[in-house]
């Protein structure tokens, strides 16, 4: 019956990988927070729905949720809205739309390092990385990802960094410092 209990919970569902469980949960929490009218809960609802949705593979409700999300959350929530932009901009990497995931992913960035998230802020880096190698800028990709490494070494999307950086070694045929990167990552 409590609406924000059932998306807390939900969210501890979701990242310890219980994503049935999850939707169950967040549908009630859905159900409940439409009753009771309460507008922004819903944008926080349909931001963790289209987390689920992402992990998922589907990019269309991804699409959909994160609009509905960013319609329903307050402007001054940068917290909420970072996680939505990051979501939607890695949803849009993947499907190839540079341009609109790149405009997601500055924002997302922007509300990660006002709000202090960290996960915010370095994974939309680490996607920005992802379109300035796409569109050619390699040295300075890669240059990005050596900060990217060096300063957020601690967070759990270093990874992604380490493999960019491997690859654009491989491609420059630094072999050795690439097999290196890609095994830390």
């Amino acid at each position: 019956t409590n609406p924000r209990t059932c998306l807390e919970y939900g969210w501890a569902l979701i990242l310890s990988e219980q994503m049935d469980a999850a939707e169950n949960c967040l549908m009630r929490a859905e159900q409940a927070a439409r009753e009771q009218e309460i507008s922004p809960l819903l944008g926080e609802i349909a931001m963790a729905q289209a987390y689920i949705a992402r992990v998922r593979g589907d990019s269309a409700r991804v699409i959909e949720l994160s609009k509905q999300a960013l319609a329903l959350l307050p402007q001054d929530d940068l917290s909420s809205r970072g996680i939505v932009a990051v979501n939607l901009g890695m949803t849009r990497w993947f499907r190839g739309n540079l341009a609109e995931a790149e405009q997601a992913l500055l924002e997302a960035r922007r509300a990660g390092r006002g709000t202090g998230n960290e996960y915010v802020r370095w994974t939309a880096s680490a996607f920005l990385n992802k379109i300035q190698a796409a569109r050619g800028s390699l040295r300075r990709a890669a240059e990005s990802c050596r900060r990217f490494v060096q300063q957020a070494s601690h967070l759990p999307v270093v990874p992604v960094a380490h493999y960019d950086l491997g690859r654009l070694l491989y491609e420059w045929n630094d072999l050795e410092a690439a097999a290196g990167h890609v095994q830390r990552g």
